[in-house]
């Protein structure tokens, strides 16, 4: 923690959207639909949608309404109004009909999706919709009784009527969120399927009501994620049930209940708080699949017996041994003991004969236990442990199919020569420095050797003819075994090594489809490279390459092709051979201009061409189908008109260019979601940019920018905006509509006030304002209730409002270098907050209420005036760290000998005239630094500092007497 600079705040990841995330369908361009609405109303795309799911027989029982507009659907006008409506240009031809429907398709996506699943209708309700929308949509398809299966995903809302469904055999409710609402329909709807034999709740945050033991006909009962704590005795009573599922709740004991359900089969209990199985347990003698992961490391599962278990999973239990009476379960076939701390295995596990799967990953073994055979095992994982030997008797499980032995400290491996069945196997990340003799594996179709240390191959690979992936990444290797051409492979990958060329083997791989080279140091392609014909995805990024061969773009089957740091400085027209290619890299070269021919490659969705030298680009042509494009560190000074023509652009970076200004004809770029433009030499924003509807993030970041345009107000799903180190002196009223944004970054620029309309950003999260000329925090800006991040560092307050604390989710605060005098009392209200750094400001006290923050780890109190710290300091019980450096404290309080997870206490610069009795008292794990500092004359600092080094006073004297040569002096 520097004097002169606050915290860096590390801004949140914002993840990509889907198309549609915020507001309900109504918020949809040109959609008028409200409470009042009827029928008529409802959007007509996604009416439509609905009703061409419908057959002829199901269309009869429709209303007239829905009749009619069932037969617009094969009208060609409506689809055309509707593309008009989103501005997507088409033609009246049957393949701009299709992309019309795949379009409403997907802008649709995340609203409903209703589809026929073997003569089943299927109804899913997706968040967000409103109450009328989805009542009326039940109107639509609810209308008959031939349901078997009803499925209702994320309902928001009431659930309607459902007298007339008769058939439903199976139930499917997620992320339903109605306690109340639920509770009171549910009866109902398993009434209606008193002969069904699936009920499934998920995230439903409900209980399971009493009257479910009625139901005995169900056979699977899924309930996840919904809170649960208990179970109703009663489930005991559904004896027909063959599988349960009760992952991701909070239940601490098995339910006693359970016991009773003896034709039970499957038994899910991940995610829960489960310690020990009762007695009652073992009366489950039909359970054969038994999963018990991630529960703690108090699981146990001593004295139970289930006759006929055949799979257990203990996965992630932090447990460290496991009991002996575990291994009297000999008809297990399946045990998963993965992300455990197990140490050791005891000797006993050998029992065990009839596994066929054995899951030891991610735990802290050393070693196996000898003779460690099971003859029928045919997986094993063993990944992520310390092992540093395995036994010889490995090489006897001649029924192995796969083996995982990654990331161990293995030097050496036994023979594996008579592993004939073995398919698989993984030895990554161990330093075994060669490769095994596999000759009689012949069955092998994956081999990892990636960073081994290898330094050559076996002549053994010619043995294996039906290899597929082949993965030897991050070794030694200068060349490849002359064989490599007789084996089949699919997938190559050889990054990392020390390969000069391509080995003229690979050249044979004639089923070769994935080829990765990266970072070698390859200076040429062999001309041979086209007789990889089935080649689709070709990375030899991080070579010295400096040109291409023509043979290369005869790979007419290539979808990907990375070249990125090479030192190309052309590349050839015949690229527009490669018509299939839908990514392309050549980031980071030294291009100056691309081939007009570039607009061939109709496919293309991902290009990045970033650390270039670019300054145009050309004719986009039939480029369609690009969505990402990245243009980053460029010679572009002004913004290249042709990106303008991407309409299906999603996401547009071109950060550290010189682009002096953005055209107008941006605002076809109406799917942009992303667009970065920092660092550029942007002075202002056209009015355009207000109709990038879509726009989710916006960089703008190290612009001269002196104004924003009055349309910034549309950007209405702007979710994260970074204008920092700008020339900003001033914002519009704009923030008010921008409901969604999350993030604002507004760092370094030159604002007096922050505007009206910050208040209504309730989802704002994170916001800096630092290094501006703020001199006040408005008390409106405690309504943002959702702020977590806050800082202000550098800027002219000299007091916070009163209802500070009401922002109740803060976690972090930054105030340095301000004229703070005080701090509120309402910051005690701050239950969240678990760094605060006021350092810089002109303190001179603290309020009683800074010690009632139960979360509070890092506190910055330096470069104050503050003279004493309260009494009741040592309540701060979970503080790490408190910087008190260059104040004007004279003493401290004995409770903060007290505080618990102190680890670092900043104490020098201030006036003490001794040392304070209190650190006596304080851990010795506490790195404490701290200074004597008042007014002492001269010679009473020379007799202190002599004192501390144990010399006698005489010395001074005789340092002083005249004629004491300066050698003397410098010894003393």
């Amino acid at each position: 923690m520097g004097n002169s600079s606050s915290r860096q705040i590390e801004k949140p990841l914002i993840p990509s959207p889907p198309l549609q995330t915020h507001g309900t369908y109504a918020d949809h361009p040109g959609s008028a639909w409200d409470s009042q609405s009827n029928i008529l109303d409802l959007p007509e795309e996604l009416l439509m949608k609905i009703l061409l799911m419908l057959n002829p027989q199901e269309i009869e029982s429709v209303t007239p309404v829905c009749r009619k507009f069932r037969r617009l659907g094969s009208d060609w006008s409506i689809w055309k109004k509707f593309a008009q409506a989103h501005q997507v240009p088409i033609h009246s031809s049957s393949q701009s009909r299709q992309e019309v429907r795949d379009f409403l398709q997907l802008r649709m996506s995340n609203a409903i999706s209703i589809f026929p699943l073997k003569q089943r209708m299927v109804e899913r309700l997706r968040k967000p919709i409103s109450l009328p929308f989805a009542e009326l949509v039940f109107k639509v398809l609810i209308i008959h009784s031939r349901f078997k299966l009803l499925q209702l995903h994320r309902v928001g809302i009431p659930i309607p009527k459902l007298e007339k469904i008769k058939k439903t055999s199976n139930l499917f409710l997620a992320f339903a969120s109605l306690e109340q609402n639920l509770n009171e329909h549910l009866p109902t709807l398993l009434d209606k399927m008193q002969r069904g034999k699936k009920v499934t709740l998920k995230n439903c945050q409900s209980f399971l009501p009493p009257e479910i033991e009625y139901y005995e006909n169900l056979t699977e009962l899924v309930l996840e994620k919904c809170e649960l704590y208990a179970l109703p005795r009663s489930i005991g009573k559904l004896t027909s049930l063959t599988s349960l599922s009760l992952r991701k709740n909070q239940l601490d004991v098995f339910p006693e209940c359970l016991g009773n359900l003896t034709r039970l089969k499957k038994l899910f209990l991940t995610n829960n708080r489960i310690s020990s199985l009762p007695e009652s347990a073992s009366k489950l003698t039909d359970l054969e699949i038994l999963d018990l992961g991630f529960n703690g490391p108090k699981l146990s599962l001593e004295g139970i017996s289930f006759g006929k278990i055949k799979s257990i999973d203990l996965f992630g239990n932090r447990l460290r041994s496991i009991s002996e009476s575990f291994f009297e379960l000999r008809t297990l076939r399946e045990l998963g003991l993965g992300k455990n701390l197990l140490s050791f295995l005891p000797q006993s596990i050998q029992v065990l004969t009839a596994l066929r799967v054995l899951d030891l990953s991610e735990n802290k073994l050393r070693k196996l236990p000898p003779p460690f055979l099971f003859p029928a095992l045919e997986k094993l994982f063993l990944g992520k442990n310390r092992l540093t030997e395995l036994p010889e008797s490995m090489s006897t499980m001649t029924s192995l199919r796969r083996l995982n032995l990654s990331e161990n400290q293995l030097t050496s491996l036994p023979d594996f020569s008579e592993l004939t069945k073995l398919t698989t196997l993984n030895v990554a990340k161990n330093p075994v420095a060669f490769s095994p003799d596999l000759s009689n594996c012949s069955e092998l179709t994956e081999l990892n050797f990636e960073d081994c240390d290898l330094c050559d191959l076996s002549d053994s690979f010619n043995e294996h003819r039906n290899l597929k992936i082949l993965n030897l990444s991050h070794n030694q290797l200068p060349s490849l075994s002359p064989y490599l051409g007789s084996i089949s492979l699919e997938k190559l990958l050889l990054n990392d090594n020390h390969l000069f060329s391509l080995p003229e083997s690979i050249f044979a791989c004639s089923s070769l489809v994935e080829l990765m080279v990266k970072y070698n140091r390859i200076l040429s392609i062999p001309d041979e490279i086209d007789s990889l014909s089935s080649l689709s995805s070709l990375d030899i990024g991080h070579n010295r390459l400096i040109f291409l061969p023509e043979s290369l773009y005869h790979l007419t089957k290539l979808k990907s092709l990375g070249l990125k740091e090479n030192e190309l400085t052309e590349i050839s027209s015949s690229i527009g051979k490669l018509t299939a290619l839908q990514i392309l890299d050549i980031g980071d070269n030294l291009l100056t201009s691309l081939p007009s021919t570039i607009k061939n490659l109709t496919r293309l969705e991902h290009v990045y061409l970033a650390k270039n030298r670019l300054s145009s680009l050309p004719e986009s042509g039939a480029l369609r189908k690009i969505t990402r494009l990245v243009l980053d560190e460029n010679a572009f000074e002004s913004f290249p008109e042709e990106i303008t023509n991407l309409l299906s652009l999603k996401e547009l970076a071109l950060k550290q260019n010189r682009i002096k200004s953005l055209p107008d004809s941006i605002r076809k770029l109406s799917f942009l979601e992303r667009l970065d433009l920092s660092e550029n030499q942007l002075k202002e924003l056209p009015p355009a940019i207000g109709e990038l509807s879509s726009l989710f993030l916006f960089f703008l970041a190290n612009n001269p920018l002196v104004a924003l345009p009055p349309t910034f107000v549309r950007l209405s799903k702007l979710c994260q905006l970074d204008l920092r180190d700008n020339q900003l002196s001033e914002l519009p009223q704009w923030p008010s509509k921008l409901v969604p944004l999350e993030s604002l970054d507004l760092s370094n620029n030159d604002l007096d006030v922050i505007p009206l309309g910050f208040e209504f950003l309730q989802r704002l999260t994170w916001v800096s304002f630092k290094v501006n000329n703020v001199k006040m925090f408005p008390d409106r800006l405690c309504r943002l209730t959702s702020l977590t991040t806050l800082d202000l560092t550098e800027n002219h307050l000299e007091s916070l409002p009163k209802n500070f604390g009401d922002l109740v989710k803060l976690s972090t605060l930054i105030l340095w270098k301000n004229t703070l005098k005080e701090l509120p009392k309402s910051i005690g209200r701050l239950s969240s907050l678990t760094i605060l750094e006021v350092g810089y400001n002109n303190l001179e006290t603290l309020p009683n209420s800074l010690t009632q923050l139960p979360r509070l780890t890092i506190l910055s109190l330096c470069e104050n005036q503050i003279h004493s710290l309260p009494d009741t300091i040592g309540n701060l019980g979970r503080l790490e760290e408190m910087n008190l450096r260059n104040n004007c404290l004279t003493q401290l309080p004995e409770s903060i000998a007290s505080l618990p997870a102190l680890t670092s206490l900043q104490l020098e610069g201030n006036p003490f005239p001794r040392v304070p009795e209190v650190l006596n008292k304080i851990s010795e794990h506490v790195f404490v630094s701290y200074s004597i500092r008042h007014s002492l004359t001269p010679k009473e600092k020379f007799e202190r500092l002599l004192q501390m080094i144990e010399l006698s006073t005489d010395i001074f004297d005789e340092f002083y007497t005249p004629g004491v040569t300066m050698k003397r002096r410098n010894s003393v």
